[in-house]
């Protein structure tokens, strides 16, 4: 463990760096979570080839989704704390872009 003199906000955003840590956790959990309740959802309900397909194909990308963010999360609070120990923190436009254009490819994509 990392053993830092606390000076200022050092603890509280230590703290808050695991609290933003936990909602990615959370976020790649519910979307793992959808990708299995999707496969489970249509293999009861369509009997047909064609929507098992589409059930498979949309449950591996929720459950790819989730591992990603899972993933990312794990860079991110690594990064975020290596940062915070030398005194910097390293912006996040990147990932405000990604998930937005994520985000509207994921809508575009349902209508």
């Amino acid at each position: 463990a990392i053993v830092l003199e606390n000076k200022g906000s050092v603890a509280r955003d230590h703290l808050a760096n695991e609290r933003t840590y936990l909602s990615w956790l959370r976020t790649s959990l519910s979307l793992i979570t959808l990708g299995v309740t999707v496969a489970q959802v249509f293999r009861l309900t369509t009997p047909t080839q064609v929507s098992n397909d589409r059930a498979k194909a949309l449950s591996i990308t929720y459950t790819s989704l989730g591992v990603l963010v899972l993933i990312f999360g794990v860079w991110r609070y690594f990064s975020s704390q290596a940062g915070m120990i030398h005194g910097v923190f390293p912006s996040s436009r990147g990932i405000i872009l990604t998930s937005s254009l994520l985000c509207l490819a994921a809508i575009l994509a349902t209508l």
